[in-house]
């Protein structure tokens, strides 16, 4: 293939999001707007298409004490359990807006993910919406609600279809389905009928372009020397990394199978080679999202696996 026809491959779309290349780095990552561990400082670092920033809840959250994170010397495990610290919806306000020029000038689009907090007095359709509509407000191009989170006390939202149901109604009433690109963060899901379920509820709401999945997989427990390694939640937190991948590949399948075909895909989960990436595309995912493996391998690692990829088309 040639430089035009690489070009071509390497190009992707989350509805009307055209990025130039399918590598995303995903929330997780970029927890505030401004400063190096920021929106602000992975836009000089991180060739990534597409950065998602967050998530933000609508007050701000210290998160949780102690040790929230830990990965494997190998890097094939990585155990967090962060409790969702930001700076909240005043940070999106605020210093998003700031943010965005310099992002159009880079040719980078913007994310936002957003996440309900149990301790609000607000009902979650309430803070999903406001949050939402702050990032749109603000620039964002695209809006993650993140409805899986399995690090705060808080019950996983995706495994309540009631809940995802009044959520994606207030949603789809108070935003322009037209305008906004709105996508569903989800957990793992063992049964596969669960998948069928939100998929169907994703399908029935217009305001809902797509699916990134999948976030981490809840309640595994790391020891070292018969201690846990992470402080909080008797060691119980998130699971990421390769370990994560297969299970991570199934789901993508598992959703192209039920999402319409207009609803995108975001793939992700322990996501650290080419052979990952093009596997995930495989598929059925859109773009492929990075979360540990930046953290683990820096953001260097973008380049790296662009450059596999250019390769690889190279010799087709």
């Amino acid at each position: 293939m040639n430089e035009e026809q690489i070009a071509e491959m390497l190009q992707t779309n989350l509805w009307k999001l055209e990025l130039e290349h399918p590598l995303v780095m995903g929330a997780g990552v970029a927890k505030y707007i401004l400063g190096p561990e920021g929106l602000e400082g992975f836009l000089s670092t991180a060739n990534a298409s597409l950065l998602i920033g967050g998530s933000f809840t609508v007050a701000p959250r210290a998160g949780n004490p102690g040790e929230v994170c830990w990965s494997s010397d190998d890097g094939r495990v990585t155990v967090n359990r962060m409790g969702l610290p930001n700076k909240g919806m005043e940070e999106l306000t605020h210093h998003l807006p700031g943010l965005m020029p310099k992002a159009r000038a880079k040719g980078r689009p913007l994310g936002i993910s957003v996440a309900a907090d149990g301790d609000s007095p607000l009902p979650l359709p309430d803070q999903y919406a406001q949050l939402a509509s702050a990032a749109f407000a603000a620039g964002a191009d695209l809006v993650e609600l993140n409805l899986s989170c399995p690090n705060t006390e808080s019950d996983i939202i995706a495994f309540n279809l009631d809940d995802l149901q009044s959520i994606l109604s207030h949603l789809d009433q108070n935003l322009d389905a037209a305008q906004h690109n709105v996508c569903m963060k989800v957990s793992p899901y063992s049964q596969s009928s669960m998948i069928e379920d939100v998929a169907a509820l994703a399908n029935q709401f217009p305001i809902i372009k797509g699916i990134a999945t999948t976030n981490t997989f809840p309640n595994a427990l790391v020891l070292e020397d018969g201690r846990p390694v992470i402080s909080s939640n008797e060691g119980l937190a998130g699971l990421s990394g390769p370990y994560l991948f297969p299970i991570a590949l199934g789901q993508v399948a598992q959703w192209r199978r039920h999402l319409r075909a207009e609803k995108y895909i975001l793939g992700g989960g322990g996501v650290t080679t080419v052979q990952d990436v093009l596997a995930m595309r495989s598929a059925g995912a859109n773009a492929v999202f990075l979360v540990s493996a930046v953290l683990a391998q820096k953001p260097g690692i973008f380049n790296r696996l662009l450059n596999g990829l250019v390769d690889h088309y190279a010799q087709l």
